[in-house]
């Protein structure tokens, strides 16, 4: 029964490991807020477009908590940073059933689905 419990813990975990945000994410708000966040094993990039201004924000560090499914962006609460004007909050969130995430600029939530370039 033991070996059985270590087998479906290991199984959760293995699933946890997979389910986390990867690849190219677009959305937009309204048509006032656009974006893309690119994902890759510890780095973003961010395209936003807010009322037609245009940022990028390349290899941004963040790290992903695959409990709380929250991305968390460390640089974005440092208002000198290329994120730092952008986004509200250092965190965004992953939906692995759904796979999107949802970021907070601000003025509004864009909820973002996977896409390609």
């Amino acid at each position: 029964m033991r070996t059985f419990a270590l087998v479906v813990i290991a199984a959760l975990l293995a699933l946890g490991a997979v389910a986390s945000p990867s690849g190219m994410y677009c959305g937009s708000y309204m048509g006032m807020v656009s974006g893309k966040v690119t994902f890759a094993s510890s780095t973003i990039d961010v395209k936003l477009d807010v009322f037609s201004s245009k940022h990028e924000c390349d290899n941004v560090a963040y790290s992903f908590n695959g409990v709380t499914n929250a991305i968390n962006i460390p640089s974005a609460t440092d208002k000198s940073s290329c994120l730092g004007d952008l986004i509200s909050s250092n965190a965004a969130t992953y939906h692995p059933g759904a796979n999107t995430i949802s970021l907070d600029v601000g003025i509004a939530t864009i909820d973002m689905s996977s896409c390609k370039q």
